[in-house]
């Protein structure tokens, strides 16, 4: 894949949903902060979770803002300073698994922001093997159009086979026809993740210095498996 250049770069507004805890969001997020940073794509961040707050652990040094949704005010504050973010800076948006009563108000208001400022903006719904996350999906398809849309299969502690309901279903069929896209998210090895959870430490940190050798393998093996996975959402928001 070629190397991007942030003079290349349509800043947009990328916002990790899910429906539900535990598929995955923040590691999601993480990664692409990471997939940016690499790139040399500036980024700022909200962490749109009071129970966790887990995108601001992971990047305590970097400008990510707490917002607690709860509040129909800090919605308009979060969206207020969307406005101040520097144009050539993509917006990070990490929502959390409870949000979805709010969204069918919120996420037109956020479109509506996006195009105010001209930026292209994008869900990341991150996917689970789960019936339950088909079925979260498929209820809440129109809330963005499909065509601004990536359904992100993750691979942690799943295989191929277990996506078959996901693969099979009129839901991704529906998804694809609209279109939508389909990425992969790569499975980590346990013990790399756990060894970067228990440190805090970012993708993008992560050295022999943080990591023993052989796990310091599994998270470069898996960033660049990562590249190659995400490169069609990297192109889609690269001139």
């Amino acid at each position: 894949m070629r190397q991007l250049t942030i003079h290349e770069v349509v800043a947009a507004i990328l916002c990790v949903d899910g429906g539900k805890g535990g598929v995955g969001k923040t590691f999601l997020i993480r990664l692409l902060a990471y997939l940016l940073t690499f790139h040399n794509i500036s980024w700022v961040g909200f962490d749109v979770d009071p129970t966790n707050q887990n995108f601001i652990r992971f990047h305590a040094n970097e400008d990510i803002t707490f917002i607690d949704w709860t509040d129909p005010s800090e919605w308009d504050r979060m969206f207020s300073l969307m406005s101040q973010v520097d144009p050539k800076s993509v917006i990070l948006v990490d929502l959390a698994s409870q949000v979805g009563s709010v969204l069918p108000i919120q996420y037109p208001r956020m479109q509506a922001t996006a195009d105010h400022l001209q930026r292209p903006f994008f869900r990341l719904w991150t996917a689970s093997s789960e019936y339950d996350s088909l079925n979260i999906l498929n209820q809440t398809m129109g809330q963005v159009s499909c065509d601004r849309t990536f359904a992100v299969k993750n691979m942690r502690a799943a295989t191929k086979h277990d996506f078959h309901e996901w693969d099979e279903s009129n839901t991704r069929a529906n998804l694809v026809a609209q279109g939508g896209t389909e990425l992969v998210m790569p499975e980590l090895s346990i013990g790399a993740a756990r060894a970067l959870e228990r440190s805090d430490t970012p993708f993008i940190r992560a050295s022999l210095d943080t990591l023993p050798p052989w796990l310091h393998h599994d998270v470069f093996a898996y960033l660049a498996e990562a590249r190659e996975a995400f490169a069609p959402l990297l192109e889609r928001i690269a001139r």
